[in-house]
């Protein structure tokens, strides 16, 4: 074998070499790819997993808190139901400052309060507080009955000094009137109550 001979076979076998490991390269090259893949649909997978866990824990959490919405609307109509609270009032007459106060005697409060009674001919409203508790009142005040008592004492003054009305029954009758207090409220419980309070007027 001569020397040119020689350096072709070395160069050949040089050229295979290489050509094996370009080979091989391209096979590593195409696992690692593939591998790369791989793990890509695994974090994917582990995502999509973690997102549908989060989902399902907010289904879970929303599914609670509607059934504890439940239960308190259910324990709520229950007491409402029931309704064990005591609401009631009494009306008193003071006749120095002509001023009629409906008080709550009861036990619990009373809510949106409302008092319709007769001023004369006319039906009038009145709105108490907001929330009234056992001892507070509504005062409603009248200061056209020290004018109303002072004219009734002329007139009867007159007809009792006129002799044509002696012995007449009924001149001299005290001035007064009932007075009838219409009292609307809710309970704390949201029940509405109703109570007619009267009360003698002088």
């Amino acid at each position: 074998m001569d020397e040119i001979t020689a350096a072709w076979i070395g160069v050949g076998g040089a050229s295979a070499v290489g050509l094996v490991g370009w080979v091989l390269a391209g096979v590593s090259n195409g696992r690692a790819k593939k591998a790369n893949k791989i793990a890509e649909g695994a974090n994917q997978l582990a995502a999509d997993a973690l997102r549908e866990a989060r989902e399902s824990n907010q289904i879970a959490q929303n599914a609670n808190k509607l059934s504890e919405e439940a239960n308190s609307i259910a324990h709520a109509q229950s007491l409402k139901q029931s309704d064990p609270s005591h609401v009631e009032w009494e009306a008193k007459w003071d006749k120095e400052a002509s001023i009629a106060q409906v008080t709550n005697r009861g036990r619990d409060d009373a809510l949106d309060t409302t008092i319709l009674f007769k001023r004369g001919k006319v039906e009038e409203l009145v709105r108490g507080a907001d929330r009234i508790s056992r001892g507070d009142h509504v005062a409603i005040s009248f200061p056209e009955i020290p004018e109303q008592r002072t004219q009734h004492a002329r007139e009867e003054e007159a007809i009792r000094v006129d002799p044509r009305y002696r012995g007449i029954i009924g001149v001299g009758l005290p001035f007064g009137g009932t007075m009838t207090f219409d009292v609307r409220w809710i309970s704390e419980f949201g029940n509405p109550g109703q109570q007619t309070v009267k009360l003698y007027v002088s």
